[in-house]
């Protein structure tokens, strides 16, 4: 499950690229309407999330890596 979808929940940027991740902020803080957009739809995802059920894949996933 994707939580950060790039341009519909967020703005994502690559790993370790700073000038990426400025340009993001830059960008939503220069277009209200497309924060409130992004704010709105990521509101709207995390409200369908059964977190109880993410929490449990994580526990799991962390689980599955100790053993190794």
């Amino acid at each position: 499950l994707d939580y950060a979808v790039h341009g519909e929940t967020a703005l994502v940027s690559p790993s370790r690229d700073t000038k990426s991740l400025s340009d993001n902020i830059i960008r939503l803080l220069d277009d209200e309407g497309l924060m409130k957009l992004i704010s709105q739809k990521g509101y709207e995802k995390i409200s369908k999330i059964n977190w109880q059920g993410s929490c449990d894949q994580l526990v799991h996933l962390f689980n599955k890596v100790k053993k190794l």
